[in-house]
């Protein structure tokens, strides 16, 4: 029984055919299937825990005839420009509002120096109600790498005072 691969692509039976003689291997196996039942010999028992070295070879004849598609990229290269398109905003206003960049802004800065930026601070800044703001910035937390060794060397949070 040859499994059917869910991206066998075109001309599958044909790059199959090329690799192995599936009617060929059938034949065989039948026939010594026809055997052990002639003789009344019980089929020879497999242990499930070893590896099956028929069925690999089997299976790596049959990977050669399968093609594989590349695995899908999810993410995007970060070494992309994107440009903001103005549909994008809406024609939001810009009063009440943080944009991401400034929460990165917000975290550096109170971290420097917690006593003067405070949520009052930044809530004057943006026009932006405190609590508003405390909401924001009590679930950010934005890591910091070293550029060699790629381990974080310090961790920024709203330090609340």
């Amino acid at each position: 029984m040859i499994p059917t691969p869910l991206y066998k692509g075109p001309d599958f039976e044909e790059r199959l055919r090329e690799v192995i003689d599936v009617d060929e291997m059938v034949a065989k196996e039948n026939e010594e299937l026809k055997d052990f039942a002639n003789k009344r010999i019980p089929l020879p028992s497999k242990k499930l825990s070893e590896k099956d070295g028929d069925l690999i070879s089997k299976m790596a004849m049959l990977a050669k005839a399968v093609e594989v598609d590349e695995l899908p990229m999810f993410g995007t290269d970060i070494n992309e420009e994107y440009e903001l398109d103005n549909t994008l905003r809406a024609n939001l206003p810009t009063e009440k509002r943080i944009l991401v960049d400034e929460i990165y802004k917000i975290l550096v800065f109170n971290n420097m120096d917690p006593e003067t930026y405070t949520i009052n601070f930044w809530s004057d800044y943006f026009n932006i109600s405190p609590s508003t703001i405390r909401n924001v910035v009590n679930y950010m937390a934005y890591p910091i790498f070293d550029q060699k060794t790629k381990k974080i060397i310090n961790i920024l949070y709203f330090k609340d005072t």
